[in-house]
């Protein structure tokens, strides 16, 4: 009888998730910009523009 080896898998890596900044597109301008992002610590997303619009069009419409 022969002895066989088997391979062990490392498959941690696939249970770990990796979550990525939020971009979204302006309506207005078509620029990309950030909506939100993950935060590490919190282990939440950090919203910072809930809006349709980038900063720059936002401010352009207020004026």
């Amino acid at each position: 009888m022969d002895l066989a080896n088997t391979e062990t898998n490392d498959f941690s890596l696939f249970n770990e998730v990796i979550r990525d900044d939020i971009i979204n597109e302006c309506q207005h301008c078509h620029q990309s910009y950030l909506a939100k992002y993950w935060d590490d610590e919190l282990d939440w997303y950090i919203e910072i523009n809930s809006t349709a619009f980038c900063c720059r069009c936002q401010e352009l419409s207020t004026k």
